[in-house]
């Protein structure tokens, strides 16, 4: 018997967006949910092609009464060429399956449908006398491919989050950027970008790199910029990178520019000879990064045919006597097998979960470094295909850049990087590599010449989004927002009625170089922007302003509504870089997570402050490792629509959270 009438409903609300496999508003989990009485989980536990039978475990049973410990279906014959595979082509022992049953529809009670882990929807009937025997009707194919094709285990995890009430879905993006404000022009593209406190006023300022010599802009007045770069003494200094720490720990900001640490005095900037590399060395980035967990910054550049260099940080008993150690070779970075001798951005991150920082190096075919706890990093043996390689272009490395952000879950820490004409997510699943760009939907629907990608949430709803800058001007950028449970959307896919999500040339000239921040201080991430056509860019983020009560909101706007922020001001003399910031719930489950500094990209920096939108107030605690290990957790309470600030220091005695703002 053919399960024709949900087919019908399917084909009907997914017709316009079946090749593209757009998200449908109108067909989602919850209404697959709504019209059956039993959601379960099961394993896979065997596969008889030659009867057509597969043998489900039954492992959770998120909604209804269902008594079978085990369910027989009858799989269908095998027909490897077909547009769309029945169920036992589609299935291997040790997959997660996710099973809808008893319809709540007159005369298919007994129906119900299976979403298998290769990402497809599948009709069944169960025995009416005999639950547990099943037979396998059709494959839905691409016709709901807007409901839901990710990770199998990730829709269980959605089921079971549905029955506990916590279940947040957005099947529509709302997020938007006012008109962009021109900082400056300069001749030729923009590079690396920093949205940082330069000059230690408490206000977010800006620094941007270029070939021909970069400019600081100070933050005067509110969103009032200012070229200051002469009276910070940065004048004609030439880059394409630039990162911010303080690396002497004198309270003052250092301002590192390709392989030159410029040190804080706090009236300007002072050139130093602390960093030694060969005056034939050619940067394609740099990075201050906590490598060896005492708490200063160190250094890590990227040469030009030259792999990655380390450099760490050896205070001297004065600042005269300072000095950065080369340890490329001891740590083992020069090595073939760790991509010595080639070229390609990086980023630093904790790839395993040890406490030490790695790295993922986007040269060639990317490697995955780790640091074992003799400072030395190895490659991480894996099955993926990272593809950095650029199609049609002489020169190397012009993909690939990136960080670590929680993409695939709240708490995970995965690299995120830009391939030519693809994205790569990779996290750690079952103690395996996995790039879960495979399971995320429109995540897939990308263009080519892609330069970087930087996380943030930028529409503030508890859930880090993508933007991709691309490196050409006729190229534009794009923006994924995060639906959860590894599913992302393009939101150029959804042209709104009443507003522009991104302003005309944010979004349609490509850029060099982005870093996000909170210029305001009203919660939610700005973005700024080295335009490809040479303009510094910066737009506010207005998202919080679409927040307003609506007369029949859908679930995940009433969600929204309620949303909570706190921004977490990361203070000390040490060990602020690399410092990682969590949110938990009243469970201990991971609501937010953030690593000071870690949004390297191209060579970029946002600020030492995170903001986390928490969708479900109340008691939750904050905790804060220190880039030395250092770790310290403060009680934050939160009530609905509020902002909130805190600040996390090394002593502990962080004042109670104040409202935002001096409210």
């Amino acid at each position: 018997m053919k399960n024709s009438a949900l087919c019908a409903v399917a084909c009907v609300a997914l017709a316009a967006c079946v090749a593209y496999g757009l998200v449908d508003p109108s067909y989602q989990p919850s209404h697959v949910v709504g019209v059956h009485k039993t959601v379960f989980g099961a394993t896979v536990s065997a596969v008889d092609y030659e009867a057509g039978l597969i043998t489900l475990k039954v492992t959770t049973v998120c909604i209804g009464k269902f008594a079978p410990k085990q369910v027989v279906i009858e799989g269908g014959e095998g027909d490897p060429m077909a547009e769309s595979p029945p169920l036992i082509d589609e299935v291997t022992e040790g997959d997660t399956v996710v099973a809808y049953l008893f319809k709540e529809i007159e005369g298919h009670e007994n129906d119900g449908v299976v979403f298998s882990a290769a990402g497809h929807w599948h009709a069944v009937t169960a025995d009416a006398g005999d639950p547990s025997k099943w037979t396998w009707n059709e494959a839905f194919g691409d016709a709901m491919y807007g409901t839901f094709n990710g990770s199998s285990k990730r829709l269980l995890e959605m089921m079971a989050d549905t029955a506990a009430e916590g279940m947040y879905f957005p099947a529509e993006p709302i997020v938007r950027f006012e008109a962009e404000r021109e900082i400056g022009r300069f001749e030729g593209r923009v590079r690396g970008v920093t949205l940082y406190d330069l000059d230690g006023d408490g206000d977010l300022d800006i620094y941007a790199c270029h070939e021909k010599g970069g400019r600081a802009y100070v933050q005067s007045k509110p969103l009032v910029f200012v070229d200051a770069t002469e009276a910070l003494g940065l004048a004609g200094v030439a880059g394409v990178s630039c990162h911010v720490a303080d690396a002497d720990a004198d309270g003052h900001a250092d301002l590192l520019i390709d392989a030159t640490i410029y040190r804080g005095t706090g009236r300007g900037f002072e050139k130093t000879n602390w960093l030694l590399l060969p005056e034939e060395t050619t940067v394609k980035m740099s990075a201050f990064v906590e490598i060896n967990g005492d708490g200063c910054p160190d250094v890590v550049v990227s040469r030009v045919g030259g792999g990655l260099a380390l450099l760490l940080n050896g205070p001297g008993k004065t600042l005269e006597d300072r000095y950065f150690t080369d340890a490329t070779k001891t740590a083992g970075l020069d090595k073939e097998e760790c991509g010595g001798g080639q070229t390609g951005f990086f980023a630093p991150g904790d790839l395993n979960g040890d406490g030490r920082m790695d790295l993922h190096y986007a040269a060639g075919e990317g490697f995955l470094l780790a640091q074992d706890e003799k400072g030395v990093f190895l490659p991480l043996k894996h099955e993926m295909n990272l593809d950095y390689q650029v199609i049609g272009a002489d020169e190397p490395g012009l993909t690939g850049a990136g960080c670590f952000a929680p993409l695939w879950r709240p708490g995970s820490w995965d690299v995120l990087a830009a391939g030519d004409m693809h994205i790569t997510a990779v996290t750690r699943e079952d103690g395996k590599w996995l790039n879960v760009a495979r399971y995320g939907n429109e995540i897939r629907d990308v263009r080519t010449a892609h330069l970087g990608c930087l996380a943030a949430d930028l529409n503030v709803d508890g859930y880090v989004d993508i933007f991709t800058i691309c490196r050409r001007t006729d190229t534009q950028n794009m923006f994924h927002t995060n639906r959860g449970y590894g599913s992302f959307m393009l939101d150029e896919n959804y042209p709104p009625s009443d507003y522009v999500a991104f302003p005309d040339k944010v979004y349609k000239v490509g850029a060099w170089g982005a870093a996000a921040g909170d210029v305001n201080g009203d919660g939610a991430p700005d973005l700024l922007l080295g335009g490809a056509d040479g303009v510094l860019r910066l737009t506010m983020n207005h998202s919080l302003s679409l927040r307003k009560p609506r007369k029949r909101p859908a679930y995940h706007e009433r969600i929204q509504e309620l949303v909570a922020i706190v921004t977490v001001r990361v203070k000390g003399p040490l060990g602020v870089l690399n410092a990682d910031v969590r949110l938990l719930n009243a469970e201990g489950e991971t609501v937010g997570r953030e690593v000071i500094g870690s949004k390297v990209l191209t060579g970029c920096r946002g600020p030492d402050a995170v903001s986390f939108a928490v969708r479900r107030p109340g008691r939750h605690t904050l905790k804060v490792r220190y880039g030395d290990g250092l770790t310290r957790t403060w009680t934050v309470e939160l009530k609905p629509k509020e902002h909130r600030a805190v600040e996390a220091t090394r002593d502990g005695s962080s004042p109670a959270t104040q409202p935002a703002g001096g409210e």
